[in-house]
């Protein structure tokens, strides 16, 4: 399956998953049904910005106003991951618990609208049907990695609540910041030896300087008080 026709199969993957928690009976079947839902939005979520975003982040023929629509996608995900991290803290039976999943529904519905109607059909045209081929398989099996690894430790690392060695996601953000002319700071130079030595060496100069001048300080009082006497 290409990765587009994949992401749309998702999406009502994801529809579905609300249902089942709205239509829960008690609190055991709600709380079922939710970890289900965090497990597959944190696991969709992970494969599109890791792979799908960052492959057209990467296509040189992706304009300004793909790179600005990706950037707000990107930012549209880490409020759905910290309604998801929030709504996997509340217990079924509090009140909040329905007032949480109505938020992250309604995130997730305006997202895949926009993304549906807009940005995967631009894909499509530019990365074409072979790339697309290529894409879905290598998302697919991510997304089983995914879910093995569950919602709980995808959602910490894409939250930065955890560390990890690299994070695609964050290079996909970082790419979207540098394709729309974002500065970068400057990397600080690093302390040599020869700059270690040279430090040293003015802080010894320094302390040497403050003896000589208290040295001579102790001399002129004693010169004043020999001829005092």
């Amino acid at each position: 399956m290409n990765a587009t026709d994949l992401l749309r199969d998702q999406h009502r993957d994801v529809e579905q998953s609300f249902v089942r928690v709205e239509s829960a009976l008690d609190d055991r079947e709600k709380r079922t049904a939710c970890e289900q839902l965090l497990d597959t939005v944190a696991a969709h979520s992970t494969i599109e910005k890791e792979i799908f975003y960052a492959a057209l982040l990467d296509e040189p023929d992706a304009g300004p106003d793909v790179v600005d629509r990706l950037r707000c996608a990107l930012e549209e995900h880490a409020l759905v991951d910290f309604g998801c991290l929030r709504l996997a803290e509340a217990d079924p039976g509090d009140p909040v618990f329905m007032a949480r999943v109505q938020v992250i529904k309604e995130m997730i519905e305006h997202h895949v609208q926009e993304e549906e109607s807009d940005l995967l059909p631009r894909a499509e045209s530019l990365l074409g049907e072979e790339r697309l081929e290529d894409l879905g398989a290598e998302m697919e099996a991510r997304f089983g990695e995914c879910l093995e690894t569950g919602h709980a430790k995808l959602l910490a690392e894409a939250l930065g609540l955890t560390r990890r060695a690299r994070r695609p996601a964050k290079k996909a953000a970082r790419r979207a910041g540098t394709r729309a002319g974002t500065k970068t700071k400057a990397p600080r130079p690093k302390r040599t030896r020869a700059t270690k030595g040279t430090q040293a060496r003015g802080r010894g100069t320094a302390r040497n300087g403050r003896k000589s001048r208290a040295g001579r300080g102790s001399s002129g009082s004693r010169s004043k008080s020999a001829r005092s006497r």
